[in-house]
């Protein structure tokens, strides 16, 4: 009988945590950021077009943030508080955040050869219409690592 019991209740628990990670893994950050990666991922090398080819979900702002700056300067600058955002250890690192009515909406962040891919633009914030019309070129990248092996990564240069 009480082994039924704990068995009830942790069979209870063990769903409300699959609830709730299916809920953050369904969310919309986590479904722009995985269909975002994927296109970022699917252009081939030499190839250009307009910010609006890539960004196609619908936000009102992007920021892009300048190396090491704190969270706090962050949110500062948004003008909300955002438990995503991360301070990057790197200049080599991207650090993008999209924002829709003061809710983040994607989030681009780490080391090119990480992502597979690296967003090169100008620390600043940037309306969907101006990023939209804003041209880019894809380059493939690589670089080296200290087991000898290189990495690729396509590099998208924003003008």
């Amino acid at each position: 009988m009480k082994n039924k019991s704990i068995l009830k209740i942790l069979l209870i628990i063990l769903l409300a945590i699959s609830l709730i990670f299916f809920i953050r893994w369904n969310s919309d950050l986590n479904k722009n950021n995985r269909n975002l990666s994927e296109k970022l991922l699917s252009f081939d090398p030499n190839t250009s077009g307009i910010g609006g080819e890539l960004f196609t979900f619908d936000y009102d702002m992007a920021y892009a943030f300048d190396p090491y700056q704190s969270k706090e300067e962050m949110q500062k600058e948004i003008g909300f508080k955002s438990r995503i955002l991360e301070q990057t250890v790197s200049e080599g690192m991207m650090n993008i955040l999209f924002v829709k009515d003061d809710k983040p909406l994607a989030y681009l962040y780490g080391y090119g050869s990480n992502n597979g891919y690296y967003i090169d633009l100008s620390p600043g914030h940037y309306l969907k219409e101006d990023l939209d019309k804003r041209k880019f070129k894809v380059i493939e990248n690589q670089v080296g690592n200290s087991s000898g092996s290189e990495k690729t990564y396509l590099n998208y240069i924003i003008d």
